[in-house]
């Protein structure tokens, strides 16, 4: 019923703002709000595929004179858009070695087996791996482990005493909080990197480094408050004795894997390779010393983190897996899997941005915000931060703040603060959303595990979404000003 009503709601919308006289904006202003308007109630309804929806833009904003086709069509080919694409690639030869699966079961196991240690050794390798590989598949990959560990419990003592609903609510949350960290873990990052470049061109863009300056931090905090909450609030006493039995599972499916493989030491070096590209492309300022970038040094004024991004990709295809065998580290079967609607919905997310401004549309919408410019800049950003973590409870996040951020830039003069102290936030809240299994992907994959009920996942993610507001505003106007002040932007 919801996808039946979005459906025919989208085109309904659409014509009711594109005729109806609204004389504060622009008619080319109100041509774009229209197509907006339906795109956001397919993304939201998800009456048709998000890929799907995503294409509006390129039909209708050359139609009714918005962008040109050429304008259009060129925000779907961002370099942030590779960025992503060369990441999630690089993630996926990760996965087609298992390496990710050697890291995991590795930091589980150096972590110890008692039932909170056992729980943060869980914690501790979902949200790493996030930093590098998509949130879904990491929940997918780390499912089966975590039950293993359960079963293995289950057999010898027919209890679990709440270490099963903490191990599975830890391994959705460790993802989409690993995810924060970087800014090629998660799309939000990305879409919010790509638009504050057109939005706010006065502005330095927002690389690798200058978002892991703050965000690492940020999520490395919420991680260890969200395991102190699961490990004392949903963890019973007496568990001990039964989480370290899980000790021999961990030792078996170690020894499953057996020697680091050929493939495997490629793609870790070439991964690492890739972050070290990532992290010293670009100057890094360390208030009165300076790290010269390797792109400045050489004189290479047109590289972008996406480069980097692509150079690993072709090494990937290139590579072979290792002395006398054909295959190579990544081939095209693999690379298949890539999420490709999620760079479509990339593109529609830039080519709204700029309709936002070429319009000027965005400014007409910052003005009916003058009315929160009377809250200070600290509950004005926790109430930002509060509200899209409950909204994207039951929307994508990708197309929530794909939506936000163009009117937020907007707004920020008009609400007297820095644009990057409203979108950064609003950016990582999107993604901490801990209540429903639409929240996020991972809330879903856990919930089928048939280990915990939603109204467990629902009183666990209340209490984490309250928190997590509370943290990222905390950080907000510490970290994320402090990082202003040491130069890594404005």
């Amino acid at each position: 019923m919801r996808k039946r009503l979005g459906f025919w709601s989208g085109p309904l919308l659409f014509a009711a703002v594109l005729f109806c006289p609204l004389p504060a904006i622009s008619p080319e202003a109100r041509r774009a709000a229209a197509v907006i308007a339906w795109m956001g109630v397919w993304w939201t309804t998800e009456a048709v595929e998000l890929a799907a929806a995503s294409l509006l833009p390129l039909a209708l904003f050359p139609l009714l004179s918005v962008l040109t086709m050429e304008e259009t069509a060129r925000r779907y080919a961002e370099p942030n858009v590779f960025l992503f694409m060369g990441g999630f690639m690089l993630a996926l030869a990760m996965q087609k070695c298992e390496l990710h699966r050697r890291i995991a079961l590795h930091t589980i196991r150096l972590c110890g087996t008692g039932p909170r240690r056992m729980l943060g050794g869980f914690m501790l390798a979902t949200a790493c791996i996030s930093m590098w590989v998509s949130n879904t598949a990491t929940a997918v990959m780390m499912l089966p482990i975590g039950m293993a560990v359960i079963e293995r419990i289950e057999s010898k003592h027919h209890r679990t005493a709440g270490f099963d609903t903490a191990l599975m609510l830890g391994i959705a949350y460790a993802s989409s909080i690993g995810g924060a960290a970087t800014l090629i873990g998660t799309p939000p990052n990305l879409i919010f990197a790509g638009q504050a470049k057109e939005l706010l061109p006065a502005l330095p863009p927002v690389g690798f480094m200058e978002w892991f300056v703050w965000a690492f931090p940020l999520s490395a905090g919420f991680l260890v408050l969200t395991w102190a909450y699961l490990s004392f609030f949903v963890i019973r006493k007496g568990t001990r004795r039964e989480a370290e039995d899980s000790e021999q599972v961990l030792d078996e499916e170690i020894a499953a894997l057996g020697k680091l493989s050929e493939a495997e030491t490629r793609v870790m070096t070439i991964f690492f390779l890739t972050v070290a590209a990532w992290i010293f492309r670009e100057d890094i300022p360390l208030g009165a010393l300076r790290i010269r970038g390797w792109a400045g040094l050489l004189g290479l004024k047109g590289v972008h983190d996406g480069t980097v991004a692509m150079v690993s990709a072709l090494a990937l295809f290139a590579i072979p897996e290792g002395r006398g065998k054909d295959g190579r580290l990544l081939n095209w079967d693999w690379a298949k899997r890539l999420p490709w609607e999620v760079l479509l919905l990339f593109g529609a997310g830039f080519a709204v941005a700029e309709s936002f401004q070429s319009t000027g549309l965005a400014g007409s919408l910052a003005g009916g915000l003058k009315a929160f410019s009377v809250l200070p800049a600290v509950p004005l950003v926790w109430v930002l931060c509060a509200a899209t973590t409950f909204v994207s409870e039951f929307m994508s996040n990708t197309a929530q703040v794909s939506l936000m951020m163009p009117v937020l830039a907007a707004a920020a003069p008009t609400l007297g603060i820095h644009p990057y102290l409203l979108m950064i936030p609003a950016t990582l809240a999107a993604s901490f959303a801990f209540m429903m299994p639409a929240g996020t992907p991972p809330n879903a994959v856990v919930i089928g595990s048939g280990r915990l009920s939603i109204l467990q996942m629902a009183k666990a993610g209340l209490a984490l979404n309250l928190l997590g507001s509370f943290w990222i505003t905390l950080m907000t106007f510490t970290l994320l000003q402090w990082s202003f002040r040491a130069g890594f932007q404005p």
